[in-house]
């Protein structure tokens, strides 16, 4: 266990008998405030008052922090009486997990010392949950998960995780502590089926979320960290599965990847390839053409419920959209999105027909 002790080596002035300096013990000091600003592991930085009676004079104080993982050469100390003279830290060697320093007090009194040190073992990660409820919305709630593993109790801490406000609650050693920090709230979010060929044949379920002022949330960044999505089934929450919430900035939209829709499926089928507007060269070769192409994909669902379905299609170079069933907008340079609603037990056709402009051999 980390401890403190105060030894007071106080010079009175000589007298009749000895000009020997006077050598008290003073108590312990009162342990006062603890905040734990809580960061990315390893180390968390930790903030810690002191409570101390300084007599006039010389005051050794020592710090030992044997059987934890602090950090002892991040140790800084603070007083709260700007007229006492603070010199060190000093590492003797006969007690390597130990500082010290010297306090020159001219008048002594009752104040405060403030230390602040790194100290490992001490991490947390948050945990989400998330509810969907209807389309386009669900019910959002955040839970921090702390441990202690750092061989020191801090009871009464102040737990900072960089949000609005703080946790207070005991955290002994080894002590694993659940606390909710996100308040439940409606947020906008959305539930999409996603078909992109290029990359896989199956089709994907992934959720959408905005850290918005607009979707309910846009206050402080939403650290990565585990999510459990449940569906709302008539008032029972139904567990979707499990995911990993990436890190999202304020400001910033967000999408992660639920599982593979095996209800859904859909094949894409290229039902028409022509060369158009053909230049030869002086050689009779084919020098610079565009190309028609017609594409459609076919989907059948055998979902009980309505779903949106993403199709994603790669288009390289110069292209001019001449025809699609659906609707679509861009999503890079070189690629676009179909948006289509399936109705439950459907088959649905979505088709285009695009123009690839300028090619050469």
């Amino acid at each position: 266990m980390r401890w403190v002790t105060v030894v007071v080596l106080s010079t009175l002035g000589a007298t009749a008998r000895s000009d020997a300096p006077s050598i008290r013990l003073a108590a312990a000091p009162e342990r006062g405030s603890v905040v734990l600003l809580l960061g990315a592991p390893p180390a968390a930085l930790v903030q810690e008052t002191l409570a101390i009676a300084l007599p006039p004079g010389q005051t050794t104080l020592a710090l030992s922090w044997a059987g934890t993982k602090l950090a002892g050469d991040s140790i800084r100390l603070g007083l709260a009486d700007p007229s006492v003279h603070v010199a060190g830290p000093r590492f003797p060697a006969a007690h390597p997990q130990q500082a010290e320093w010297t306090l020159n007090a001219a008048q002594g009194g009752p104040t405060e010392v403030t230390f602040e040190y790194l100290m490992g073992g001490l991490t947390w990660e948050p945990e989400y949950s998330l509810l969907l409820s209807d389309q386009g919305a669900g019910l959002l709630s955040g839970f921090a998960v702390v441990r202690n593993d750092t061989g020191e109790d801090f009871r009464g801490a102040q737990i900072d995780l960089g949000l609005p406000n703080r946790l207070t609650a005991d955290l002994e050693q080894g002590r694993v502590l659940r606390a909710p920090y996100l308040p439940e709230a409606r947020v906008a979010c959305r539930l999409v089926h996603v078909f992109e060929g290029a990359a896989s044949p199956d089709t994907s379920i992934r959720v959408e979320l905005a850290n918005t002022t607009e979707a309910g949330l846009g206050v402080v960044p939403l650290p990565a960290g585990k999510m459990r999505l449940f569906e709302d089934r008539g008032g029972d929450r139904l567990l979707m599965g499990e995911v990993r919430l990436p890190a999202t900035p304020v400001d910033a939209e967000t999408e992660f990847t639920l599982g593979t829709a095996r209800e859904l499926s859909v094949e894409r089928r290229v039902l028409r390839v022509a060369d158009v507007d053909v230049k030869q060269d002086v050689h009779g070769r084919m020098a610079l053409w565009n190309r028609e192409e017609e594409v459609a994909f076919l989907v059948e669902s055998r979902k009980n419920e309505d779903v949106l379905l993403r199709i994603v299609e790669t288009l390289d170079g110069e292209w001019k959209m001449l025809s699609n069933s659906h609707e679509f907008e861009p999503e890079d340079a070189a690629r676009i999105e179909f948006i289509a609603p399936i109705p439950a037990h459907s088959e649905v056709t979505v088709k285009y027909k695009v123009r690839r402009l300028n090619l050469m051999p």
